[in-house]
């Protein structure tokens, strides 16, 4: 992964990032299927997930490492941004219905973010309800490709478009976010794995001439930080 100058974090990189949704979706937990078993969830802590990163981040420059402290700083102002806006059709009103607080508090994460984009890396305490949020998250995002969120004056409208990806980990997803508030156009390769409790999202401004090679290099690098974060000792 090529690292550049690190730039600071914004709150849509922080709820596409670290919360269990591609575009933003909340959900309540399900029990499991009676009878059903499922492993036990791998315990980090936030000095763990940074060291995953940072050893994902060897060898590269200006890499700018937001540890698990630091995150929770920003919930409150991005829960207080959260309140102002409203999602047209309001049938896609969860994408932004997102309780920070709530799906956080559950969760020991790190950030990685640079030039090229984020490295987001969570442990989630309760494995079936990451199960059950990403489950949401699928079939939200499966209705909502097209949406419209307005704060104040200011709209910006969002196209959601579904990538083929093959990866090692038990969900892999990747969607193409683009978004345009009228006057200008940005596109985002979202890749996103899960494996148990654990879960990596990576997040790029995409790359026009090389689409299936970035893809492909973003999954490699979402696996990869996953086998980092279990293998931590």
């Amino acid at each position: 992964m090529k690292l550049r100058r690190g730039r600071r974090f914004t709150v849509l990189s922080l709820m596409v990032a670290l919360t269990a949704t591609m575009a933003g979706c909340s959900a309540e937990p399900t029990d499991a299927a009676e009878g059903g078993s499922q492993a036990a969830a791998i315990e980090r802590s936030a000095s763990q997930m940074h060291d995953a990163l940072n050893e994902f981040s060897q060898g590269a420059n200006d890499a700018h490492l937001i540890d698990d402290e630091e995150l929770r700083r920003t919930i409150p102002a991005a829960q207080s941004w959260l309140k102002d806006i409203k999602v047209n059709p309001a049938e896609c009103g969860p994408i932004m219905d997102i309780p920070l607080a709530e799906q956080l508090a559950g969760a020991t994460m790190a950030l990685l973010e640079t030039d090229e984009g984020t490295v987001a890396a969570a442990a989630f305490k309760d494995t079936q309800r990451l199960k059950d949020q990403l489950a949401k998250d699928d079939e939200l995002s499966s209705k909502c490709t097209r949406y419209t969120v307005l704060r104040g004056d200011k709209h910006v409208a969002y196209h959601l478009a579904k990538q083929p990806v093959s990866s090692g980990a038990e969900y892999s997803r990747a969607h193409l976010l683009t978004s345009s508030d009228g006057s200008a156009a940005m596109q985002q390769m979202v890749v996103r794995a899960a494996h148990g409790n654990l879960m990596v999202t990576i997040s790029q401004p995409l790359d026009r001439k090389n689409q299936a090679q970035q893809l492909e290099q973003a999954t490699e690098d979402a696996d990869r930080v996953l086998e980092l974060v279990r293998n931590q000792q």
